[in-house]
């Protein structure tokens, strides 16, 4: 069993394939989702699913700033989506923007 400390470097190294709390509990060693969650949010005083969700997000702009040119669908297969339309409700869900507009949003904080 991993150490809990060591949760978001095991989310990190698997975030194509970790989609589910269930999914990260497993990769961790952890045979309850329950007792995993509990542990999650006791150290990190977070959901572990808005961990995820946040660690997602984190990746997606990463891949944003990293190219301009890199293509949505890339992305989108890259971080573990079924296809672009995936990649597009995760963000506009999560952030409340299109990834247009979050993409924009990276390029202006760049150029600070």
């Amino acid at each position: 069993m991993h150490k809990i400390e060591n949760a978001l470097d095991v989310l990190g190294q698997n975030i194509t394939e970790i989609v589910t709390v269930s999914e990260w509990a497993e990769k961790m060693s952890f045979n309850c989702e329950k007792y995993f969650s509990t542990k999650i949010r006791d150290y990190y005083g977070k959901r572990a699913k808005q961990i995820i969700i946040e660690q997602k997000l984190l990746k997606i702009e990463e891949c944003l700033s990293k190219s301009s040119n890199e293509i949505f669908y890339c992305i989108a297969r890259e971080l573990g989506f079924a296809n672009e339309h995936s990649l597009y409700k995760f963000v506009k869900r999560h952030t409340g923007k299109t990834i247009t507009e979050l993409k924009r949003d990276n390029e202006k904080e760049k150029r600070k």
